[in-house]
């Protein structure tokens, strides 16, 4: 039986927390003033990036090749075209994202 990889990343901006259990739950966990907000939920692989955009919207990217864009908590739309693990991201403006992962 092979070892499994337990991941735990935590990001930090503005009077909120993001709490990624990614490789074992694939979701963040959203709190806020010390409670926790919700919990965004969807993504089939572990979770790699957390960007949040502002106090209402987040970006999340995955090992399951998908960026989701949630609004207070809940999915708005599912972004689709790499082939491989979405690893990073970054914000340009308040409308536009860049992405990076593992398909080049």
């Amino acid at each position: 039986m092979g070892q499994v990889s337990k991941r735990l990343l935590f990001f930090c901006c503005s009077d909120f927390l993001y709490l990624s259990l990614s490789f074992l739950l694939r979701k963040v966990i959203v709190w806020k003033e010390f409670q926790k907000a919700y919990v965004l939920e969807g993504h089939e692989a572990a979770v790699w990036a957390v960007l949040p955009v502002d106090d209402d919207t987040i970006l999340t990217a995955s090992a399951d090749k998908t960026i989701r864009l949630w609004q207070n908590g809940k999915l708005v739309h599912v972004y689709q075209g790499h082939t491989d693990a979405v690893r990073g991201l970054a914000l340009v403006s308040k409308d536009t994202f860049v992405s990076c992962s593992n398909d080049g």
